[in-house]
């Protein structure tokens, strides 16, 4: 599936992104008064999504690792004390 999306994106790569640029380059003179303002939102809300999604990745691992520990804690218990009740 992945691959036939591949072909078709790249075949179609100066449909998707030659207009912006153009558009860009066309109405630049009324950009560049707000270009520092526009790049300076654009990294920090790059800079947070970034963090907000490690924040989640990292969560979900715990979450994963802490549900792991828990069932090796509670069969390693029942061996315990089947081992108590059959020694």
């Amino acid at each position: 599936m992945s691959t036939w999306l591949g072909i078709f994106l790249l075949a179609n790569m100066t449909i998707l992104f030659l207009p912006p640029a153009v558009g860009i380059m066309e109405k630049f003179d009324v950009i560049a008064p707000y270009l520092l303002p526009i790049v300076l939102i654009v990294f920090f809300a790059d800079s947070y999504q970034y963090y907000l999604d490690c924040a989640l990745v990292v969560q979900f691992i715990k979450k994963s690792v802490m549900k792991e520990i828990t069932k090796k804690e509670v069969l390693n218990e029942r061996i315990c004390i089947q081992s108590t009740f059959l020694g």
